[in-house]
């Protein structure tokens, strides 16, 4: 399904995931899309300047697939919004897709961004980078609700590249 933004910052409607998911000692059967290249289970923050985590000034609980300043079409699209986001689940998996979202244009000209994230019963996470066009400086990672927990994989920097699959297990 499309997954539709009121602005180039701020989330929309909640979505059921289909299934409880098991992130940081907590169970969520519901989360939000941030266009910001995060999904999260608590409440929305139309910040984009993809900060150090973990850290109590980003969004959480949350799990950032390429956060940065992008730009996907929404309902106050400017002339460089570009790209869509879609959501499937079923009773095995929940899949969020990035389709050739654009960056945000200014130092970013010609950057578009198709990436996965795939959250699964167990609590595991995938997220999966299939092309990045152009230039990006992202955040990855997860943390936890207070932003005290979390596992950074990069910040602020162009660590993605073409067919990366990065794999997120839970704790026994």
């Amino acid at each position: 399904a499309l997954y539709s933004f009121p602005s180039n910052d701020n989330a929309g409607e909640s979505i059921s995931i289909g299934f409880d998911f098991p992130f940081y000692d907590e169970e969520y059967n519901s989360l939000i899309i941030n266009p910001n290249g995060w999904i999260g289970f608590g409440s929305d923050a139309d910040s984009w300047e993809n900060t150090t985590i973990p850290s109590s000034t980003a969004p959480g609980p949350a799990i950032f697939g390429l956060w940065d300043d992008l730009n996907p079409i929404n309902d106050n699209c400017n002339s460089y919004c570009s790209g869509n986001v879609y959501y499937y689940s079923n009773n095995e998996k929940f899949v969020v897709w990035f389709d050739e979202v654009a960056h945000w244009w200014n130092n970013f000209e010609d950057s578009y961004y198709d990436f996965q994230f795939i959250l699964y019963p167990n609590g595991q996470i995938d997220l999966n980078y299939n092309t990045l066009t152009g230039t990006h400086s992202a955040t990855i990672g997860i943390q936890d609700a207070n932003g005290v927990n979390g596992m950074q994989v990069a910040s602020d920097q162009s660590y993605l590249h073409d067919g990366l699959s990065l794999k997120f297990s839970q704790g026994p």
